[in-house]
Formats: C-alpha cells, structure tokens, sequence
C-alpha cells in the first residue's frame, strides 16, 4: 500500500480525533498514527488484513459461510428439542460453534457482517466469531457434509439424539 503525502496526513488526523473522542473501536488510533508516520504502511496490512484484502470474498464462501450458519443454528436448536439426559450428552461432545479463523479466513468476515451488519444468524450475535484455529473450518465442512445428508430425511424436524451423534461424531475425529 502506498499512501500518498495527503492521504498520510489525512489519516493522521483522524487518528488524533479518534484518540481526542476517546473513540473504542477495533482499529487502534495510536498505533495506526504511529505506523503512517514512520511510513510502515506495511504494517498496517499485516496489523488489520479484513481492511486491506485485495478482493472480495467469492460467491462459494459466502454460500458456505451461510450454508455453516444455519447448520450450526439448526444442530443447536435440534439439540435444545432433546429431552434433558440426552442434551447433556450431546453437550459434552466437543462440538460447539466456535467460529472461524479471524486472521487466515475469509470466512470469519462474512460471518461478521452476516449477523453484526445484516441481522442474519442473530443466536451467534453475542459470541466470539474468533475461533483463533484454522482447524475450524476443515472441521465444520466434514460436519456440513455428514448434516446435509440428514437433512434430506429429517422433513424439517429437529434430529434425534442419533442423528445428531452421526453428525457431530466426525466433529472430535476432524479436530
């Protein structure tokens, strides 16, 4: 990235009224007005990726993105539907939505934006959509694979306790 000398003092600007504001948001004033002072644009990059991508996501991960959102909504209510002994079994299996890989999946900011920008998925709005893992979404996908297969029987009925053992089984072996 290359900014020119407007743009630096443009940014360095806004970060001073950011800072004045006391403004608390992702983006650190501070830092980002030290890093376009010393001309470490590079920085800036490696420091905020979501900002600096150079293109945008591809329909597929978007479709996927949705396709893993309303999978994990369907197998957590499906999982609320279960008579009580049963819930807590399949709540001690290691299967939990953990979200995505902020820094190495593009995945992570379409969730983002699907359920903090467009209301979509709003059950995940108060989680961490961080899995700080690139092990999640292989995972997920061995998972959305064994779902879709369900959900061609299920008739839109929640799963039963077994279905939802098949499913979430090769969650652990993924892992």
């Amino acid at each position: 990235m290359d900014l020119t000398d407007g743009e630096r003092l443009i940014v360095v600007m806004l970060a001073d009224l950011m800072e004045a504001m006391k403004v608390k948001r992702e983006i650190d004033p501070a830092l980002v007005q030290r890093l376009v002072i010393n001309r470490d644009d590079w920085a800036l990059r490696l420091q905020y990726p979501g900002i600096f991508d150079s293109e945008a996501p591809s329909d597929a991960e978007v479709r996927e993105t949705v396709d893993i959102l309303a999978m994990w909504s369907f197998v957590e209510y499906s999982v609320g539907e279960l008579d009580q002994p049963e819930q807590d079994e399949i709540k001690a299996m290691p299967w939990q939505f953990s979200g995505f890989d902020g820094n190495h999946d593009r995945h992570h900011g379409i969730a983002h934006t699907l359920i903090h920008d467009l209301d979509r998925f709003s059950e995940f709005k108060e989680r961490s959509l961080n899995s700080h893992s690139q092990a999640t979404l292989p995972r997920y996908r061995v998972i959305l694979g064994r779902y879709n297969e369900a959900m061609h029987g299920c008739g839109g009925e929640p799963f039963t306790a077994d279905q939802l053992r098949t499913i979430l089984a090769p969650a652990a072996a993924a892992a």
